[in-house]
């Protein structure tokens, strides 16, 4: 009976912590100015409600008004993606599968506030157009280039049309497409992203871009580090293990490794990095994982030079002392209608 009065007390203090995951985000969805964020996740920790939280939150601001383009690398369809977002309360998404309006992408559409390519569907659909040839296939750098150039007409309709709010590109995600079309065409692709990102933000429209891919063979090295560490009476250097995952936070076990995954590149890239990671004491009902915010050195981080002043997520003069990190990492709580962040020791509201 103690236990249970125990469990239910504690459910109820995580309860009064926690808050919708939009309030304990670091960055707001009208800040995306030349900003590239990467989400890095696992099969164990998916964390594609990130995305599904960024695309929803753009679409449910009535006052910024922006367009969400959803590339799907994976099993993702365009019907499973609209669900999710109306699940977590967008009303747009919401009239868009009452009225059966489509949401599959048009580069020359600029009405559409939200449009969903399954790269998958299109690959099959393509191929399946070629005929029944065992030796057809299809040509991933000549398809990356259309691409990329149908992006480029989108960007365009969005920046024409008068919308207060920023344009967001989300890339679900890398690491699938890089199975589809190859690793050396993925990384490219991402880069003229980047620099189309750049051309088109310098002028008068905004412009940002969110990527995920697979981050398991660093949360390995990064677990197997912690149990050695645990078991180690006096740790040596050779074990050091920092408190986050990307942007260079498992050094050592990176240069251990024979093989280097390239998604570690993108960290060179992303202004904000966001690992999702499990628990260190494993699974429980009242928290689901943990996400670790890092801004990369030398990018432009989660903010403005503007907002900083007033956020209370950014580093300020008296705070400088104190890691980042400490102020970057919340628990999450998935449940059926939104995400639930729990904030701990040392959050700042």
């Amino acid at each position: 009976r103690d236990c249970r009065i125990h469990h239910k007390s504690l459910s109820i203090a995580i309860m009064s912590a926690s808050v919708p995951l939009s309030q304990a985000l670091p960055w707001s969805p009208d800040f995306a100015v030349q900003r590239t964020i990467l989400v890095c996740d696992s099969v164990q920790t998916d964390g594609r409600f990130l995305l599904h939280s960024l695309a929803s939150d753009v679409l449910k601001n009535k006052q910024n008004k922006g367009r969400v383009l959803w590339l799907s690398c994976g099993a993702w369809t365009e019907r499973l993606i609209a669900t999710a977002l109306k699940k977590m309360g967008c009303d747009y998404v919401a009239s868009c599968l009452r009225s059966n309006t489509s949401l599959s992408f048009q580069e020359d559409d600029s009405t559409s506030l939200l449009q969903i390519l399954s790269i998958p569907v299109e690959f099959a659909t393509r191929l399946d157009d070629q005929g029944t040839n065992d030796d057809a296939d299809l040509d991933g750098e000549l398809y990356v280039k259309e691409l990329y150039h149908r992006i480029k007409v989108w960007v365009n309709a969005s920046n024409n049309e008068s919308l207060s709010g920023p344009s967001w590109i989300i890339l679900d995600d890398a690491s699938a497409l890089a199975e589809l079309v190859g690793e050396r065409l993925t990384y490219f692709f991402i880069l003229s992203l980047r620099a189309l990102m750049n051309k088109i933000s310098s002028n008068e429209g905004t412009f940002g871009l969110m990527l995920r891919c697979a981050n398991d063979s660093e949360q390995e090295d990064a677990t197997e580090a912690e149990a050695v560490k645990a078991t180690t009476v006096n740790p040596s250097s050779s074990h050091h293990s920092a408190d986050w995952i990307g942007a260079g936070g498992q050094e050592d076990q990176l240069f251990q490794r024979h093989y280097q995954p390239w998604e570690q590149q993108l960290t060179e890239l992303a202004d904000g990095i966001v690992d999702v990671l499990p628990l260190a004491s494993g699974y429980s009902r009242e928290a689901h994982g943990r996400l670790v915010f890092t801004e990369r050195p030398g990018g432009r981080g989660w903010t403005s030079t503007q907002d900083k002043r007033n956020k209370v997520v950014s580093k300020s003069k008296e705070a400088s002392r104190v890691s980042p990190l400490v102020s970057s990492v919340i628990n999450y709580c998935l449940t059926d209608t939104c995400v639930m962040a729990i904030r701990l020791r040392g959050m700042r509201s």
